[in-house]
């Protein structure tokens, strides 16, 4: 990367934040809400990852708009990264209903004509598209014009893969966030998974201002471990992850030797729900009283 000058909240280089795992864009601008306020209105180089291909086409435009590229697109369905952040949009829509299953189905009934319509953009899939958004790492953007936004069109792990998505079984779940990993060969779509860590090592450095957020399904298992192994915990200065499955002995492993190498680099660990130290999973300027669909 070419040499920066200072910012004006210390000596990093570059003021970074990676969201892996960025849904409908409801986490893009977390930077703003954690770690220390002296480095929350800087601007950044936001890399944000997705995998499925139908939030994808959304958030390419969202990113374009937040860059000032374009203009803010329009938000068909619920932005619900979960079951749990469903709930906080039924009563806007007419589905204040007590059970989730009731609740959901409520859900798809009022938005089943929207996430039908729900485009792909044939464009994300090319690989040369995907490994020029990754290139832009090595191109900092120029401080004093604002942040910069990029949607990188695949999965993260700590190496590169990729896997079948069932197109209409990702398209229906929607609404509960993202969609699961195909089983069969029916209608599927192969999803790019990137080697994050060896692209992390390779573009970024401990002098920059590294900040992310990773809600990847599991894909943290390796992630976490790899950079532990090569002793590259201290790149981020703020670490917010949710650990899958969150109540299994895996996970507490896994929270214990991310947090003794914490400990030693001074990153800030948060980790989603938790109290004390922990975020919330959508950022403030997302909010379901903020961002939210027009009622079909």
């Amino acid at each position: 990367p070419l040499p920066l000058p200072a910012s004006s909240s210390g000596h990093f280089r570059r003021h970074i934040y990676l969201d892996m795992g960025a849904n409908w864009g409801n986490t893009l601008r977390l930077y703003r809400d954690i770690g220390p306020k002296a480095h929350r209105n800087e601007d950044y180089e936001v890399y944000a990852f997705e995998a499925n291909p139908f939030i994808q086409a959304y958030v390419d435009k969202f990113a374009d708009y937040l860059s000032g590229r374009g203009e803010k697109p329009p938000l068909t369905v619920p932005p619900a990264g979960s079951n749990g952040h469903l709930h906080l949009y039924k009563k806007r829509y007419g589905c204040n209903i007590q059970g989730t299953r009731e609740m959901m189905d409520c859900m798809n009934r009022k938005f089943a004509a929207r996430v039908e319509a729900l485009p792909l953009n044939a464009t994300l899939a090319d690989p040369a598209v995907l490994a020029a958004r990754m290139a832009e790492a090595g191109a900092p953007a120029t401080p004093g014009r604002g942040s910069r936004f990029t949607l990188v069109p695949a999965a993260v792990g700590n190496s590169s893969s990729s896997f079948a998505m069932n197109l209409q079984t990702s398209r229906r779940g929607i609404l509960r966030g993202g969609g699961p990993r195909s089983k069969d060969t029916e209608a599927t779509m192969h999803v790019p998974v990137v080697d994050v860590v060896s692209w992390i090592l390779k573009f970024f450095r401990e002098e920059d201002w590294v900040v992310a957020k990773i809600d990847a399904e599991g894909a943290e298992h390796g992630i976490f471990h790899s950079l532990l192994d090569a002793g590259k915990i201290g790149i981020f200065d703020v670490l917010a992850y949710e650990c899958h499955p969150a109540d299994e002995d895996i996970c507490t492993k896994l929270n214990r030797r991310v947090d003794a190498a914490a400990k030693k680099t001074g990153t800030l660990v948060l980790r989603e729900g938790k109290s004390g130290k922990g975020y919330e999973g959508i950022d403030s300027f997302s909010t379901p009283g903020k961002y939210f669909p027009i009622d079909p």
